[in-house]
């Protein structure tokens, strides 16, 4: 079974995803939402999605996975005001303290981030190298930087 990674970014300028797309170690299999090939059964699927595109990512899965399609992990950059539930491991990462906590209401994983200090929401998509903050896995907590919290869980699915 192939694993591709599909990226759905929210309302934003073109760059912040040519960056965010840079900075993940793995080139191959990447995916830019729409510009997708016709999927078949047998493919299977990672969602990173971004502020607005969290909302569009959450209706994709719901209607990928009535085809057959394995969804193997939903990871939402910021998609503060958006519920997420599904059949499927979520994380949420957020750009924010409050905002990792306030989504979570809306639910969440047992594994999410949240940058500390906090910083502006665009950042969160174009600017993940540099971004410190806490991984909450099932109530542990480990300081590290968003791209290797992102690289973790590409690992951990892949």
């Amino acid at each position: 079974m192939t694993c591709y990674i599909v990226i759905i970014p929210g309302f934003n300028e073109a760059q912040l995803t040519d960056n965010f797309l840079k900075s993940l170690a793995r080139r191959e299999k990447v995916w830019v939402f729409p510009d997708l090939p016709p999927l078949k059964a047998q493919d299977s699927l990672i969602l990173i999605a971004f502020s607005a595109g969290v909302l569009g990512a959450i209706a994709l899965v719901w209607g990928w996975q009535l085809q057959g399609i394995c969804i193997k992990a939903l990871i939402a950059l910021d998609g503060w005001g958006v519920p997420l539930g599904g059949n499927l491991p979520i994380h949420r990462c957020s750009h924010d303290y409050f905002t990792h906590w306030s989504s979570a209401l809306l639910g969440t994983g047992q594994d999410n981030f949240y940058a500390e200090p906090g910083v502006e929401h665009l950042q969160l998509w174009g600017s993940q190298k540099t971004i410190p903050g806490w991984r909450i896995n099932q109530g542990e907590r480990c300081f590290m930087t968003l791209t290797n919290y992102l690289e973790d869980l590409l690992n951990q699915y892949d």
